[in-house]
């Protein structure tokens, strides 16, 4: 009497090398991702503060224009009244186009003021205006 042989059925044993490489995909994903979230922990960065001067001191051709209190208007630093801020505003915004207005105000200005100085920038021919507020620790 011949017996066959019994064979090893190989479709129905637990294969294990499909395993070892899911275990070995995720041991790569678990440690990229502990290394991203200790360099985001160590990148340490401080947000500038709302400062438009810092924002406006790379663009060229830039012009500033304080509004104090009383509603007083300077040019660069110099006083000067509505009229002549007017006259030098529509000259320079003539010869440049491009020319980017800094509008700052100290911080217990009345609205009105800095409304009347837009309201200049505006009618000189200037499009481009950014704001500042002026915060005078005494």
């Amino acid at each position: 009497m011949d017996f066959l042989e019994e064979k090893e059925d190989v479709s129905q044993g637990f294969q294990i090398a499909p395993l070892i490489d899911i275990v070995f995909l995720m041991l790569i994903f678990f440690v990229t991702t502990s290394a991203l979230e200790s360099f985001e922990k160590d990148v340490s960065i401080d947000l500038p503060k709302s400062n438009i001067q810092s924002l406006a001191q790379g663009l060229k051709h830039t012009v500033y224009i304080e509004v104090g209190q009383d509603g007083s208007l300077k040019l660069h630093g110099n006083p000067v009244d509505s009229k002549a801020l007017s006259r030098k505003l529509t000259q320079l915004a003539h010869s440049n186009p491009e020319m980017k207005v800094v509008v700052r105000a100290d911080k217990d200005v009345v609205w009105q003021n800095v409304v009347n100085a837009i309201e200049i920038i505006t009618n000189a021919g200037v499009t481009r205006i950014f704001y500042s507020i002026i915060d005078r620790e005494e």
